[in-house]
């Protein structure tokens, strides 16, 4: 039994080998949490209530059989996105750790270019510029992106503060190879 997240961040659960989505919260337990089956929409009926991690309840059982391939590739995929955010390493590194070990069934199931583009994305997201200001005093402007560079070809901020007035000074520089 495992929680990861989907590629679109929602809550996933893995029960031996099978994968449940998030179906939200009990409306009078909060921390009673209903899942639903990965295939729900082939027709699976089956069902998990789980408190803090502990399945509690099951209903129905599964009308398919269970997916051990599914099951690791999600857990690869999970593993080479949370590696994304974690590291600068070559996207090939990344993908041949995070694929040590398993079955050649798995591995074809695995697209080596939509694992890049995953953890493309995620490096994207994860340094994103910095969202624009409602006022000055929600001015957040990360370290990152205040130094300036003779060479840089990226675009850098600066700004500065003057005392009690709150003025901010902001430049943008782009230079082009």
């Amino acid at each position: 039994m495992e929680f990861i997240q989907s590629e679109k961040g929602k809550p996933m659960y893995i029960d031996g080998n099978y994968i449940f989505w998030s179906d939200g919260f009990s409306k009078v337990d909060d921390q009673l949490l209903f899942w639903r089956c990965s295939k729900r929409l082939n027709g699976c009926k089956a069902r998990l209530h789980t408190i803090n991690g502990e399945v509690i309840k099951r209903i129905n059982d599964h009308s398919h059989l269970e997916d051990n391939v599914n099951v690791n590739r999600v857990r690869v995929v999970g593993r080479v996105r949370a590696e994304a955010t974690e590291s600068r390493e070559n996207p090939e590194i990344i993908i041949g750790n995070a694929t040590l070990g398993l079955a050649n069934e798995v591995r074809a199931s695995l697209h080596i270019g939509n694992l890049k583009r995953t953890i493309q994305r995620e490096r994207i997201r994860n340094q994103a510029a910095p969202v624009n200001p409602n006022s000055l005093e929600t001015l957040v402007i990360p370290d990152e992106y205040r130094i300036i560079t003779k060479t840089s070809a990226k675009k850098t901020f600066y700004y500065t503060t003057r005392d009690k007035k709150k003025t901010a000074f902001l430049f943008l520089k782009q230079t082009i190879i």
